[in-house]
């Protein structure tokens, strides 16, 4: 280097003559070698002028030695791990705006810098406003405000300037050099020095400042024993690079070889732990860039940035956390053990042994299991984090002294632990709904129809005998029906649907005739479904269920279908005008930035934002919107009634019930049995009958006399079903084999081209839901006929705890079915996307999905920095995923209720979330371009 040569000899004989300029100019000569021990004017510097001279203290108090007669580069005499806990400062920092008056009490800390030339004049005293901010200096530019040159230096105020700076002005900046030693004041105005780490330090052929330590658990790394700490840096060099011999050094406009400049510096504040509101002596970062002019253009940029952060020791917390973490993984394994346990006991391992095997209509149960684990973790974990988040915001933004300051950013990986466990909760969120979607694709929703027909009539040479006259009620030959579809009637007049079961107590069933006292035997019983009115219809005879009308049935199924993936919250709500409203359009995001306060002036938007903060303050806002959206609801549901309460009205009307199976042995009825008895009636006798409820002189509608119509169901393994004038029938068993016959007639028509149902296709499905109307109807008959034994009323230990009947032994120790009455009329919502709830706030699949668009959320916005972008995100998983579940619950409904899905019209994305969504992706689309542009 044509400056080492020019300036080494002249300012190296100038010191051994006592020559205090030329002392500091063999400094500034080792300062620009970044103090590398193997340099020649290092080793000079180190081995040759400091030999014999005496240590003497250099600050008032405290720690602080130097050389006597020699600039102070390096600490002599004293440990590293001395130097960065130096407790020398005695200011007393608060984090209020007011100090309180005391000398000795303030907010801000205040630096002063002393300035050397690179010939080693002394250039004077200056108080340190913006000039470690290359961004400020040289005409850097950012995407975000450059910050104010003070916001740092408030009291636990952290800060991160990033910016682009034109290799040019860098350059420029070089060319006269200026070196700093740095102090901060303290109380009486003295000046203690400011230790500083350069990153780029080579001792022993290595770099000991490069502190690698990825364990949350050692705040003070160890590492730091071996580190260099020095005095003395500049920011820009260009004179150091220059080449050509020792006479190009008087040549100002010689370009050098490369250039160097302070690409990334540090300042770390640590906060003592054996006194509040004190400070340890700050310590200040470099890592230094090189450029080689060579390859410069006048359009290059420089990526450089500013740190300040404010930290205190955290090894005591991250203990704690240790200790909290183990507690909260025994208490999952301990309540999802539980709720496991549960669930073996509603679902036990009994083979189904059917012809052509069993159809897994039901969700597997080691599933379920998982989902219970998982599910149990995903929420415990959920909210032990959230608290966590804020505990940490609570602190940080309400104290006046520091008791406690946030995790460090610089030293160690202090965050990673909450990335790690934000990704396993977007993880866990993820697995829970999809299983809780499979889960709900599998459920088995029948209609019960409790309108009955009126006998068949024939007329003409369609009578028995050529005259007029009713079908006869026994088996034989029915004129009009082709060979195949007399098999099917006379199989299912028989009704020998897996044989002969043990006559034990879960046998349940009477004759339907001597349970409802009526002179026309119900279609479903003693092997006469389809008696109705027709004759032949396109050659194939008369369809099993003719005679009573589809239209209550394609109604009440169209009511549920438009109800499967409905939700108690409003997606646009929460998201459009909750979360976007208040942390964008309010500037609420603000109070997450590591700013000490809640609100703030400029130097509080400078902060960066801190990951805890983050999570606590997106959680917390998210969370009162979901409650805000909850207690209106309850409240707008006592003057305007529930949509699922109205759902059951609606079935008593149209005289429907409605069957749940989530599980081979559990589920939920709906008792719509219409009071009068029928439900085809003219809007006037509906009036009428709505009429008299009003008044209380109508009939019951429930189960029972209290009018309970919701229950929760509990069916025994071995339940067999009484139907009148066959065997008992096998309720899991017959609905295996009744839907293995439904699949393989849609099997037929998959396989034929067209593939469009025949006549005889609609006979045979008719017949199928004939079959199944017949079983369930049967099943609830007996159910009303030994209602003092099968409907009970739940004990609070099996509300709250989710015990089953008969305690330990489960399904499996059950004598008959129970029904539980649900008197909140909404348990049987949790086969729908409403998801199970605990007093109205949900646990189920809306509380899954809830979780899992928040996650997205807090995910964008703590890698991506966008508000937009993380709302955006998670309101297509909402509606992304609600569109999905809508679309295959209703080919779902189709299937079990043996409805064809052409019949259900509803259940489509609601367009104004569809609206929303695109009005919202154009405006994104439009701020992405005019950022790009």
């Amino acid at each position: 280097s044509s400056t080492v040569e020019w300036l080494y000899m002249r300012c190296g004989v100038g010191c051994l003559h006592g020559n205090a300029t030329a002392c500091e100019c063999i400094s500034n000569l080792c300062v620009l070698m970044l103090y590398e021990d193997s340099a020649v004017v290092c080793r000079f510097l180190t081995n040759f002028l400091y030999e014999g001279k005496p240590v003497v203290n250099l600050a008032s108090r405290g720690k602080g030695q130097g050389l006597k007669g020699m600039p102070w580069l390096f600490y002599q005499g004293q440990f590293p791990t001395q130097i960065v806990t130096d407790p020398s400062l005695q200011w007393k920092f608060t984090l209020s705006n007011k100090p309180g008056g005391r000398s000795d009490v303030t907010n801000t800390l205040t630096f002063w810098l002393a300035k050397y030339s690179l010939g080693g004049s002394w250039l004077g005293w200056e108080r340190l406003g913006d000039q470690l901010d290359l961004c400020a200096n040289l005409g850097g530019t950012s995407m975000e405000p450059l910050s104010p040159s003070f916001a740092w230096r408030r009291f636990a105020s952290s800060l991160t300037t990033k910016c682009s700076v034109p290799l040019e002005n860098v350059l420029k900046c070089g060319r006269n050099p200026i070196f700093y030693d740095l102090f901060i004041e303290d109380t009486d105005g003295t000046l203690l020095p400011v230790p500083v780490r350069i990153l780029n330090l080579i001792k022993d052929q290595r770099r000991p400042n490069l502190n690698f330590d990825g364990s949350v658990w050692q705040h003070q790394r160890s590492d730091v024993a071996d580190d260099v700490l020095v005095r003395r840096f500049t920011l820009c060099d260009s004179v150091s690079g220059r080449g050509g011999g020792k006479n190009t050094f008087l040549d100002t406009d010689h370009l050098p070889v490369v250039f160097r400049f302070a690409a990334h510096m540090a300042m770390e504040v640590p906060v003592r732990t054996d006194t509040d509101g004190q400070i340890y002596v700050p310590v200040l970062s470099i890592a230094y860039a090189e450029k080689k002019v060579a390859q410069l253009s006048s359009s290059d940029l420089a990526q450089v940035s500013f740190k300040a952060e404010y930290s205190m020791a955290t090894k005591t917390y991250w203990t704690v956390m240790v200790v909290f973490i183990i507690l909260v993984c025994l208490f999952i394994l301990f309540w999802s053990g539980i709720r496991m346990y549960l669930a073996s006991c509603r679902y036990p391992n009994i083979p189904l042994i059917v012809p052509g095997g069993d159809l897994n209509m039901f969700m597997p149960k080691f599933a379920i299991l998982l989902l219970s684990f998982f599910s149990t973790g995903l929420s415990v974990l959920f909210w032990f984090h959230w608290t966590m988040a804020m505990y940490w915001l609570v602190v940080f933004k309400a104290q006046d002294a520091p008791f406690l300051l946030l995790p460090s950013a610089l030293q160690g990986n202090q965050y990673e632990p909450h990335d790690v466990l934000m990704t396993f909760l977007l993880s866990l969120s993820i697995v829970c709904v999809v299983l809780d979607f499979v889960r709900h694709m599998k459920v088995f929703i029948f209609l019960v129809d409790w309108e009955r027909g009126e006998p068949l009539k024939l007329s003409g040479s369609q009578s028995a005998g050529g005259g007029g006259g009713s079908l006869p009620v026994g088996g034989g030959q029915r004129s009009g029906l082709s060979p195949r579809q007399q098999l099917m009637l006379q199989q299912q007049q028989q009704q020998q649907f897996g044989g002969q079961f043990p006559q034990n107590a879960g046998q349940l069933g009477m004759p339907a005739a001597s349970l409802m006292g009526q002179g026309v035997l119900p279609f479903g019983y003693d092997g006469q479904m389809g008696q109705q009115q027709g004759g032949a219809i396109d050659g194939v005879g008369m369809f099993a269920d003719m005679g009573v009308s589809a239209w209550r049935t394609i109604f009440v199924a169209n009511q549920l279908n438009e109800r499967l993936s409905t939700t108690r919250t409003l997606p646009y709500v929460t998201w459009m005008l909750g979360m976007v409203a208040f942390l964008e359009g309010l500037h609420w995001k603000n109070a997450a930035r590591w700013y000490p306060r809640f609100a703030g002036n400029e130097d509080m938007l400078s902060a960066q934002f801190n990951p805890f903060i983050q999570f606590a303050l997106g959680t917390s806002i998210w969370l009162a919107i979901l409650l805000a959206q909850l207690i209106v609801r309850r409240v707008a549901s006592i003057f305007f009634g529930n949509e699922h309460h109205d759902f059951v009205d609606v079935c008593s009307v149209a005289n429907v019930s409605v069957f749940f199976l989530d599980e081979p042995f559990h589920g939920y009825y709906i008792h719509g049995k219409a009071p009068g008895g029928r439900g085809d009636l003219c809007h006037s006798e509906i009036a009428n009958q709505l009429l008299k409820e009003d008044k209380g002189i109508g009939l019951p509608r429930g189960l029972t006399l209290d009018e309970c119509q919701t229950f929760e169901i509990y069916l025994p393994p071995d339940l067999s079903v009484q139907i009148s004038g066959s065997a008992p029938a096998h309720l899991r068993q017959t609905l295996c084999q009744i839907f293995g016959g439904v699949n393989a007639t849609l099997l037929t028509m998959a396989n034929r081209r067209p593939a469009k149902p025949e006549p005889q296709d609609i006979a045979e499905m008719s017949v199928h839901r004939c079959r199944v109307q017949a079983l369930i109807d049967a099943m609830v008959h007996a159910v009303m006929r030994r209602s003092n034994d099968v409907v009970q009323h739940p004990s609070a230990m099996h509300w709250f705890w989710g015990r089953l009947p008969q305690g330990g032994g489960g399904v499996a120790a059950l004598r008959h079915p129970i029904f539980w009455k649900d008197m909140r009329g909404l348990s049987w919502a949790s086969c729908l996307a409403y998801g199970a709830d605990f007093n109205g706030f949900p646990t189920g699949l809306e509380w899954h999905l809830a979780l899992l668009e928040l996650l997205c959320f807090q995910m964008c916005w703590r890698f991506q920095g966008s508000i937009y972008l993380a709302t955006a995100v998670a309101f297509l998983v909402n509606q992304g995923f609600l569109g999905l579940y809508g679309y295959c619950g209703r080919l779902r409904l189709a299937h079990t209720t043996l409805i064809n899905p052409m019949f259900l019209v509803g259940g489509h994305p609601r367009t104004q979330s569809t609206v929303y969504a695109v009005v919202f992706l154009a405006w994104l689309i439009h701020k992405i371009v005019e950022a790009a542009s």
